[in-house]
């Protein structure tokens, strides 16, 4: 449950790159990308929408995409976001990759129609400024992922209206292991969901295209921990591939008792861990959309960053054991 008490563009920053958490929701809550509850027709091959929009729109936004989950109603993802790198692309760069995302899935244009449309684009040197600033904007990127999706669903129910919940809600991620933390957060949906009990069984979710990519020897274990998709990789966080899904690991084992599932036992040997900051983890980790609103962090960052936009605290940052964790050992691992 995002709690949102102020205005996107007090958390979205437009000058400097930054993670975010982003989430948005069928109508009504409704299973509108599964057979799940009351629906009685297969939508499960909508998800595979999302991931193909996902990559598509990577190639022409300044983003970094490091982690997704479509689930049977809900859509997560983490992106890294740099509003200034679209002013490093050439004009013609800018005008390539704002008519191929104009491209609706379905809605096709012919190649030459498309060169016509970059040719006169590149003479309006007002609009390409504006569609410049575009591609850095994380309001933006949602806007084309979810319109996508709700253009190429409704077309195929024949109906038209809202397909998604309102607005995409957004987290600003202010640090690293806030970032990690909402990483680990999206890719253990299906876990606490009750739908998967291995990392493996996480359909649809970035984990599983990691660890596709592993069995496939197109990544090894002891790579840097990069972003799927994107062109923005910096700042990431330090850390290898392996370390990642040990971390993701040892957090799905200890997910509270009020989720409907956690993984199965894992190999323990080298599992890497929070250390003395695991209650802080384990409650970012697992109430991410719970205990904070639209700003991820420590409490110190959390209470710098209240500071700086004139608040006087901000949800999460005044207390450490909001959540309750589940103990280190239980029957259930």
């Amino acid at each position: 449950m995002f709690l949102m008490t102020q205005a996107r563009r007090l958390s979205v920053f437009p000058d400097r790159p930054g993670f975010y958490h982003c989430m948005t929701r069928c109508v009504r809550q409704a299973f509108l990308f599964d057979t799940s509850g009351p629906c009685t027709r297969d939508y499960a091959d909508r998800r595979t929408w999302i991931e193909q929009r996902l990559f598509e729109l990577c190639d022409s936004f300044a983003v970094g995409l490091f982690a997704w989950a479509a689930m049977s109603n809900h859509c997560h993802v983490v992106l890294l976001v740099d509003p200034l790198k679209p002013r490093s692309w050439s004009d013609e760069e800018v005008a390539a990759k704002w008519c191929r995302i104009t491209q609706f899935p379905g809605r096709r244009v012919e190649p030459s129609k498309l060169r016509q449309r970059e040719a006169a684009l590149l003479k309006d040197a007002r609009r390409l400024a504006e569609i410049r600033e575009r591609l850095g904007s994380l309001s933006w990127f949602m806007r084309f992922l979810n319109e996508g999706i709700a253009r190429r669903a409704n077309r195929e129910d024949g109906c038209k209206g809202h397909f998604w919940d309102g607005r995409f809600k957004s987290q600003n991620l202010l640090d690293d292991r806030a970032a990690l933390a909402a990483m680990v957060y999206v890719d253990l949906n299906p876990v606490r969901a009750g739908v998967a009990q291995q990392l493996s069984d996480s359909v649809f979710t970035s984990v599983r295209w990691r660890l596709q990519r592993l069995a496939a020897g197109r990544d090894a274990l002891n790579s840097p921990f990069t972003p799927i998709a994107g062109s923005v990789d910096e700042p990431r966080p330090s850390l290898r591939v392996m370390s990642y899904l040990r971390l993701i690991t040892w957090t799905g084992r200890r997910l509270h008792h009020r989720h409907r599932g956690r993984l199965r036992p894992w190999p323990p040997n080298g599992l890497i861990t929070p250390g003395n900051e695991s209650e802080w983890w384990l409650r970012v980790a697992s109430g991410l959309e719970e205990a904070f609103a639209c700003f991820v962090g420590t409490p110190g960052n959390l209470k710098r960053m209240a500071k700086h936009i004139g608040r006087r605290w901000l949800r999460g940052g005044q207390r450490t054991s909001t959540l309750p964790i589940a103990p280190a050992k239980s029957s259930r691992n």
